[in-house]
């Protein structure tokens, strides 16, 4: 019972979280959608494409000197464009991957260490990164989930534990009558026997 309501609570979680968040629109939410993998490559095609762009003009300005004047004005076009998108490309990478993996990375540390408190973002995305948020919040709800079973035991052993030195109690102030002197280490005894199973 309690593992058929903790999967449907796990549910509803991950229904949710994946509704919140901001969303990206343009360029950046097609790019968002993306695998880390393909996100890599499309990032690498800026630095590599100028790269080779470049090169190209330069080859194209050695080989044909006529061209050499042209070929000078756009490498030196290509690569300011270059640096310019390489650099905002490296931007928006630290800003969208390798800060929100951090981030996930600090809220699993804190819920290894016994920490409740955390908060999960990014659980809309729809790539690896949102996957791994959802995982954490799911691990976070089960985290509470055993907090509360095991607070239950406790409380429950504890009112155990109560009943049974009443319990103890009762049978005690009842065997020193027949018993006399030796009743209440007797109650005890029994007392001890009754709680060990």
């Amino acid at each position: 019972i309690i593992a058929d309501d903790l999967a449907s609570e796990i549910a509803e979680v991950e229904i949710a979280d994946a509704m919140d968040g901001e969303e990206l629109t343009g360029v950046s939410g097609w790019f968002m959608r993306r695998t880390l993998a393909a996100k890599v490559r499309i990032a690498s095609v800026f630095s590599l494409g100028g790269l080779a762009a470049i090169t190209t003009f330069a080859q194209l300005g050695f080989f044909f000197p006529s061209f050499a004047p042209t070929a000078q004005v756009l490498t030196l076009v290509v690569a300011g464009i270059s640096l310019l998108v390489g650099f905002a490309s490296m931007h928006f990478v630290l800003r969208h991957i390798v800060e929100p993996f951090i981030t996930l990375k600090d809220g699993m540390a804190r819920l290894a260490q016994g920490e409740r408190d955390i908060e999960v973002p990014d659980t809309h995305r729809q790539d690896e990164i949102g996957d791994l948020a959802r995982s954490l919040s799911v691990f976070l709800r089960s985290g509470h989930k055993l907090d509360e079973l095991f607070a239950g035991r406790k409380k429950a052993s504890a009112e155990r534990k109560a009943e049974l030195i009443r319990m103890a109690n009762d049978f005690e102030g009842g065997v020193n009558v027949p018993f006399g002197t030796q009743g209440p280490q007797l109650a005890w005894q029994i007392a001890k026997r009754i709680a060990s199973w």
